[in-house]
């Protein structure tokens, strides 16, 4: 995929895209949230912007977590139908 240079008031500025970020486990998140917090700390990020990310992050890891427990009370539900 290509992506072209973009004009914004007369100045040409190159597009660098943003790599993607895996949030597939508890863990990718905690690390996610790491990465954001030593923004803050460091003062990449403001810590506005930072919290609200780690907010959304803490929401992803719940549902997440509430994911893996749908998916083992169906497994057990269904080995308990078995019998």
């Amino acid at each position: 995929m290509t992506i072209s240079p973009k004009v914004i008031e007369g100045t040409v500025l190159s597009v660098v895209p943003t790599p993607p970020i895996r949030l597939g486990s508890i863990r990718a998140c905690r690390i996610e949230c790491s990465k954001i917090y030593k923004e803050m700390k460091t003062g990449v990020r403001n810590s506005q912007d930072g919290a609200r990310l780690v907010y959304t992050l803490t929401c992803v890891a719940k549902m997440l977590e509430a994911e893996t427990f749908e998916l083992r009370l169906t497994a057990l539900e269904a080995e308990h139908d078995k019998d």
